[in-house]
């Protein structure tokens, strides 16, 4: 029997593998035992959620356990999308932030220059998004706390080094270390289809994070041949070739991120006042008015009546409802 999940559980589900703390956690299986269809198709999934709600309720009230302190860290998402940048070391991922950001990085020929996350903005057009910088992931250490990190983004950009003879090796390490950890590195994010109950139960526990290929040092002795196998070897992926040192494939990477991350701009106005063009509320492909209503104020998915829109296949100001599709630079007039 189909689940048939909702698109509100589908949400509530995505929240869940986004969440860093026992608390937040406990928060989205919460919700998505309340969300969850209950009906025969979903009652190994609804079994699966009970047993995580228990796990995460014995780890709250388990007693500490005197030991070594280990170090955590959450960084707050800002911007139209949160990316962190993984490779293995020396791959240039500081320099690229210092490239495209105004993040403080350590820049060095020598390996293991990052030890924490560092969130740099990198400007688009008129939005911006967060670029994380972090440490140098070998087949002999990953620091412990970048699972939680990297399970919180909302993509990720595998930076490769063009001069090494092993930069597949690197690229399969980085992501087997991953894997076993339920964080898998996909070309794209995948879309929602019809799931049976075993992959329902597999997607609740996994993470899998759209991921495009930065092929960096394009501008050294050997790099094009190299980048032709690691065209052939990811064929499904976005790879772009770029020298984080000087620049070069840089100058579009912020339409490329856009695009990869699949979000859209969103404008609003005040009856009777012009549009206010300069601070647009990012939300994914597909979402609708209500989506944008409810960002700009929570109250509006109660309230909200109709809204007039300028922009993509409408008349200037028509009325649409609260499930109409929006598009790249709409400008909506919200009405309740």
């Amino acid at each position: 029997m189909p689940a048939n999940l909702t698109p509100q559980f589908i949400k509530a589900r995505a929240e869940f593998q986004k969440a860093i703390t026992p608390e937040e956690k406990l928060e989205c299986l919460n919700n998505m035992m309340a969300l969850i269809p209950k009906h025969k198709g979903t009652d190994k999934l609804q079994g699966e959620i009970r047993r995580r709600i228990a796990e995460v309720k014995r780890d709250l009230t388990a007693p500490k356990k005197a030991s070594k302190r280990s170090h955590g860290y959450k960084i707050p998402r800002e911007g139209g999308a949160q990316l962190v940048v993984l490779g293995p070391p020396n791959a240039g991922k500081s320099q690229l932030l210092t490239h495209l950001t105004r993040a403080q990085t350590d820049v060095a020929v020598y390996p293991f220059t990052t030890h924490k996350p560092i969130p740099g903005m990198m400007k688009f057009e008129d939005i911006q998004f967060q670029l994380v910088d972090m440490p140098p992931i070998t087949k002999d250490y990953m620091e412990p706390w970048m699972i939680d990190v990297v399970r919180a983004a909302d993509a990720a950009i595998l930076m490769l080094d063009l001069t090494s003879d092993d930069l597949l090796d690197h690229a399969d390490v980085i992501k087997g270390r991953l894997d076993k950890v339920r964080i898998h590195l996909v070309a794209k994010e995948t879309e929602e289809t019809e799931e049976t109950e075993e992959e329902e139960l597999r997607l609740t526990a996994a993470t899998f994070l759209p991921t495009m290929v930065l092929c960096n040092k394009i501008d050294c002795p050997g790099a094009d041949q190299r980048l032709e196998i690691v065209r052939e070897f990811y064929a499904d992926h976005k790879v772009l070739p770029v020298s984080a040192l000087h620049g070069t494939g840089l100058g579009t990477f912020g339409r490329e991120v856009f695009d990869f991350v699949r979000v859209l701009r969103v404008y609003t106005k005040e009856p009777g006042k012009k549009a206010d063009m300069e601070q647009p509320y990012v939300l994914p492909i597909g979402a609708t008015v209500l989506d944008a209503a409810e960002m700009v104020h929570q109250d509006f998915r109660k309230n909200l009546k109709y809204a007039r829109i300028w922009g993509t296949g409408v008349h200037d100001g028509q009325s649409v409802k609260r499930d109409h599709v929006l598009h790249d630079r709409d400008v909506i007039e919200l009405h309740i």
